[in-house]
């Protein structure tokens, strides 16, 4: 092993790029406070242990009670846009996003009528139009179940359906259905089995957060579901260069 090791060093270079490492991918996740809470659990398992390496870093972009309409001091259109402007560039960014919608006006229409969608998948499309001028893939996350009963009617009839169908309309956005992920037989699931399959309290007691255990379950389930969507090995590897050792 250690003449093998010495061998290494004195090839250098060349010995190191028979195993290369995957490139490191810079994510963003733009969103309100559940993207908040996943992505500070998805940034601990996208960090390395022993000897892995780091597939992918993660930075957020969040605003707690925030949404895609525009609030006094809080675009968040406007703040990704600046953000993704800077350096270093960013590979890909994550949108989740929708609940603080909820009762927000949005020009003269109605609630969740005509005019009040048009300007709703406008603003969803301002959006994708930001992420994808700046050369970012993008992965769009849709609301997971709810239960709080002053949002699960308009989340489930306008604003989640609203969302898919705008995201579909959109060759380049990869459209994540995280209703999938946090449902059970079609109902809103408060537990579910953890990686050993031992029941968990899974999501948190107003109905729309997740419990900390909760939280590390849907980001896995997230990272997976990007890993497929974007071709990207984004959990951390093995280092296949100490076969060179």
């Amino acid at each position: 092993m250690l003449a093998g090791a010495a061998a290494a060093v004195a090839a250098g270079p060349a010995t190191a790029g028979l195993y290369p490492a995957p490139p490191l991918r810079r994510l963003l996740f733009v969103g309100d406070s559940l993207a908040h809470g996943i992505a500070v659990h998805m940034d601990l398992l996208l960090t390395p242990t022993g000897r892995q390496v780091r597939n992918a870093r993660l930075d957020r972009l969040v605003f707690t009670g925030g949404g895609l309409i525009p609030r006094p001091r809080q675009d968040l259109v406007a703040a990704t846009e600046a953000r993704l402007a800077g350096i270093p560039p960013v590979d890909a960014v994550l949108v989740l996003a929708g609940i603080n919608d909820v009762g927000m006006p949005l020009g003269s229409g109605v609630f969740y009528g005509e005019d009040w969608s048009a300007r709703y998948g406008a603003q969803m499309n301002r959006l994708i139009d930001v992420i994808a001028a700046a050369g970012a893939r993008i992965a769009w996350i849709g609301v997971p179940a709810l239960a709080h009963r002053l949002f699960v009617g308009p989340m489930d009839a306008h604003i989640r359906p609203l969302q898919a169908a705008t995201a579909a309309a959109r060759p380049e956005v990869a459209y994540i259905d995280a209703l999938a992920l946090t449902t059970e037989d079609g109902g809103f699931a408060t537990h579910r089995a953890d990686r050993d399959g031992m029941p968990v309290r899974f999501r948190a007691e107003d109905g729309i957060h997740f419990t900390p255990a909760g939280y590390r379950l849907i980001a896995r389930d997230l990272l997976v579901s990007l890993e497929a969507a974007f071709g990207w090995p984004l959990l951390p590897g093995p280092d296949w260069r100490i076969l060179g050792e």
